[in-house]
C-alpha cells in the first residue's frame, strides 16, 4: 500500500484519494489565517462575500475545514521548501506525493525525499498549455480538444514525463468552468489505476516531444476580459 501525502487545495481529487487503497499520511495546509472563518462562522453562509474579501485565505480556510471534518492530518509550515518542513516530510517516508492545484515552487530536494517522487495533475494535454492558467487560454485559442496529463514532477514546470493522459472534445458552449470540471472528472477516474501502476512497478513513464511544447502564463487582464466576453456570449 502506497503512503501518499497530498500538496494542494483540489478537494475533489483530495476526496477521491481518501477512498482509494492507500496510505494517506498527511495534506499539507498552506500557509493562511484560518481563524478568520473559525472566528466568524456565519461567514460561511455567505461564500460569494467571503471569497470577495478574504480571496485566498478563505479558499484555505475552506480546505482546512474539510481536513478537519475528514480527520485528515494537516501538515502546517510557512514554507514548504524550508529546512523544518523536509525534516517533517521525511518522517513521514512517503513512497508518493500527489499535487493538485498547488501554488509554490517545490525544490529539488524535497522533491527527492519520496520513493517515487512527486506527481501533478495538470488541466491539458502536455507538453502543450505547459503553466498556471491553461483553461483560459485553451478558450481564447478555440481549440476543439483538451485532456488531463498526470506527469512526473521536476524543478522546472510541467516539464517531467508523461504518466498517464486522456483527451475529452471541447464543446461549442464550453466555459472555463466546464473546462475544469470536465477535467477533474477525468482525473479523478484515471488516478486509481495509475496509483496500482505505480505500486506494482508498472508504469510506463513516457518523455514529452519538446516540437510540441508551449508554455502559457497567467491570464492578463485583457484577456480576462475576452474570456468573459466569450463566456457570456455562450448564455
Amino acid at each position: 500500500m502506497l503512503r501518499i501525502v497530498f500538496f494542494g487545495i483540489e478537494t475533489r481529487i483530495l476526496d477521491q484519494l481518501r477512498h482509494c487503497r492507500v496510505d494517506l499520511a498527511g495534506v499539507y495546509l498552506p500557509p493562511a489565517p484560518y481563524w478568520i472563518r473559525k472566528r466568524w462562522p456565519f461567514l460561511s453562509k455567505f461564500p460569494r462575500i467571503v471569497k470577495k474579501f478574504f480571496g485566498t485565505v478563505a479558499a484555505y480556510g475552506y480546505f482546512s475545514d474539510f481536513l478537519e471534518e475528514n480527520e485528515i492530518p494537516a501538515l502546517i509550515s510557512p514554507d514548504v521548501n524550508s529546512k523544518k518542513f523536509k525534516e517533517i516530510f521525511s518522517r513521514l517516508n512517503p513512497d508518493l506525493a500527489i499535487v493538485s492545484n498547488f501554488g509554490q515552487i517545490i525544490g529539488a530536494s524535497l522533491l527527492r525525499i519520496p520513493k517515487y517522487g512527486f506527481i501533478n495533475m495538470h488541466p491539458s494535454i502536455l507538453p502543450k498549455y505547459r503553466g498556471a492558467d491553461p483553461l483560459g487560454h485553451i478558450l481564447l485559442n478555440a481549440d476543439k480538444t483538451s485532456g488531463v496529463t498526470w506527469h512526473q514532477m521536476t524543478t522546472k514546470i510541467d516539464c517531467g514525463d508523461i504518466l498517464a493522459q486522456e483527451t475529452f472534445p471541447v464543446e461549442h458552449h464550453y466555459r472555463i468552468k466546464d473546462l475544469e470540471t470536465k477535467s477533474i472528472a477525468l482525473a479523478i477516474n484515471m488516478l486509481e489505476p495509475l496509483l496500482e501502476d505505480i505500486e506494482k512497478g508498472q508504469l510506463k513513464p513516457k518523455a514529452p516531444d519538446e516540437t510540441d511544447a508551449t508554455y502559457y502564463p497567467k491570464l492578463t487582464k485583457r484577456e480576462k476580459k475576452q474570456v468573459k466576453a466569450m463566456e457570456s456570449g455562450k448564455s
